[in-house]
């Protein structure tokens, strides 16, 4: 991929690129500024390439979508892409799901996103977030203004996980769809949640 092609779009689903071909890609990504979206779902880039796609998007301004998802990326791979969204003004889309980032990591992208302006749908499923990385999505969900579409669905976030994303919808005037699908927040967290959309 050279700095002046044309290709707007870019999908490389399982491919099997690995490593050594998401650094290709990452490397392709700090003069490229053409391409807006790129899927890199399925592709083992584990930890040490998702380093590398993140700090391309740290000086990267054309992307707008990325999908890593079910990637292996690891702590050291979403904390890296927490840094490079505290950076990037373009990224609009970001997929992670399926990557077992687990509580701790969705504390770090929490903690960007009470910062970052631009992301506008987030998928974080299936990443065994539980009811604490629920809890610190909803307090980015507090003060976020950008994000439109949150996918948190298969994180068995419990009822207690629900009711504190409830909590948030409280003063979140930004979201338009949420998504919390097959995460066992029984009559309790629907309870919570419906007496936000009363409102």
């Amino acid at each position: 991929m050279l700095p002046e092609t044309k290709v707007k779009e870019l999908c490389l689903y399982k491919n099997n690129i690995q490593v050594s071909g998401a650094r290709a890609i990452a490397t392709a990504l700090k003069t490229n500024q053409c391409l807006q979206t790129l899927d890199l779902d399925d592709n083992y880039i584990q930890s040490k390439g998702t380093v590398a796609i993140a700090k391309a998007l740290e000086t990267n301004q054309s992307l707008t979508s990325l999908k890593l998802d079910n990637n292996n990326i690891g702590r050291e791979g979403v904390t890296a892409i927490a840094k490079a969204l505290g950076i990037n003004r373009s990224l609009k889309s970001l997929k992670l799901d399926r990557n077992d980032i687990q509580r701790e990591g969705a504390a770090v992208i929490a903690r960007v996103l009470q910062t970052n302006r631009a992301l506008e749908s987030l998928d974080l499923k299936a990443n065994n977030i539980g009811s604490e990385g629920a809890a610190a999505m909803a307090e980015a969900i507090e003060t976020n203004q950008s994000l439109e579409t949150l996918y948190l669905d298969l994180n068995h976030i419990g009822r207690e996980g629900a009711a504190a994303i409830a909590n948030a919808l409280g003063t979140n005037q930004r979201l338009q769809e949420l998504h919390l699908c097959r995460n066992k927040i029984e009559s309790e967290g629907a309870v919570a949640i419906a007496k936000r959309m009363g409102h």
